[in-house]
């Protein structure tokens, strides 16, 4: 680390340039937690600057709850995952804005930060990764924000990159489709009361057949949990049932075909249920009701009156709210934070 690779911005002390270009290595994986720092003296030849220096850019970091800094160890990068204590004035959104769903928990996570009086800074990646959602929470803590809501893009998420911001004291709540382990709490849907909710509604609407529509290789956790769900809630019924996994080309020519094998498989009963992982991917294929055949659906969109559908509506607002709430608990509980789970169950609505 030599003196030029520091910022050269005006108005920032050498201290403190020195301080950050350690924090940008600590987030890079250059410096992983537990592991060791250079000692003052590596540190001031390779960086070019003074002993006194290193030092105060040291115990900045030390007092920050940075790195840790013991006569057996040396200096290291903490290890410990620690709660921000400051009170959010503040709080970063990171996620993306496809559909009604997003919106609305958009709306739920604004609505909330008003009555607390936090401002929200909203944050799209393009295009929508990991890589790019870490690089966007890695901008908004080095402006200050410090409280980050990220609305998981799917599981190319290296949570191993969260540790280290987490680390360096920013507060995280995932919402929804990934599960994030324990640098961050999680705020999502009950994915087994969904789809057992969904079955109970089928078999009170008389099915004999019971068909899951999944997306194949799903890089979701909520829709890996949803197809799992299905699998063992089905398999106690005695009712027979498949998984249909419909390949992300759902708009090509493939889609009429996947539609008539879904179609021939129902028709052979009095009366079949198809069950889709969300309502994106069963209103890509279908558009009109079909004769001794129901359509069900995690989510709900007004959008399943065509079908005469039936879906699992979630509770937006309350899951937003729980969100913003979370953050403000990771504030309160300080150094004493563990990670936590908050399932929410919604209801089944018929459009």
């Amino acid at each position: 680390m030599k003196m030029s690779d520091l910022y050269k911005t005006e108005g920032f002390s050498l201290t403190e340039q020195l301080r950050d270009r350690i924090v940008r290595d600590i987030l890079n994986g250059t410096y992983l937690p537990g592991g060791k720092l250079p000692t003052e003296r590596q540190l001031e030849t390779c960086s070019g600057t003074s002993r006194i220096t290193v030092r105060r850019a040291y115990a900045q970091l030390e007092k920050a709850g940075i790195i840790e800094r013991k006569r057996s160890a040396g200096t290291i990068v903490c290890r410990s995952f620690r709660a921000h204590a400051q009170m959010p004035e503040s709080i970063g959104l990171i996620t993306v804005l496809p559909n009604e769903f997003s919106r609305q928990f958009v709306e739920s996570v604004c609505r909330r930060c008003f009555q607390l009086g936090v401002l929200t800074s909203l944050c799209i990646p393009e295009p929508n990764t990991g890589e790019e959602q870490f690089t966007a929470a890695c901008r908004m803590t080095s402006r200050g924000i410090r409280n980050l809501i990220v609305w998981g893009a799917d599981d190319s998420i290296e949570f191993s990159s969260f540790e280290r911001l987490r680390i360096l004291g920013a507060n995280l709540v995932f919402f929804d489709q990934v599960l994030p382990g324990p640098c961050a709490d999680f705020i999502g849907l009950n994915n087994h009361d969904a789809i057992e909710s969904l079955i109970t509604q089928a078999l009170k609407d008389g099915a004999e057949f019971l068909e899951f529509l999944d997306w194949p290789d799903s890089k979701l956790d909520s829709n890996r949990e949803r197809r799992k769900a299905f699998e063992e809630i089905a398999a106690r019924t005695a009712l027979p049932f498949r998984v249909r996994e419909i390949p992300d080309g759902i708009r090509s020519c493939d889609a009429a075909s996947d539609v008539r094998r879904i179609l021939e498989d129902c028709r052979k009963y009095a009366a079949s249920a198809v069950i889709a992982v969300n309502s994106p991917l069963l209103l890509s294929l279908f558009r009109d009701k079909h004769e001794k055949i129901r359509f069900y659906c995690v989510d709900f969109s007004e959008k399943l009156h065509s079908l005469h559908g039936t879906g699992y509506a979630q509770p937006i607002r309350e899951m937003g709210a729980a969100a913003v709430d979370a953050l403000f608990e990771q504030c309160r509980m300080g150094m004493k934070w563990k990670a936590s789970v908050q399932r929410f169950n919604g209801k089944v609505m018929c459009a």
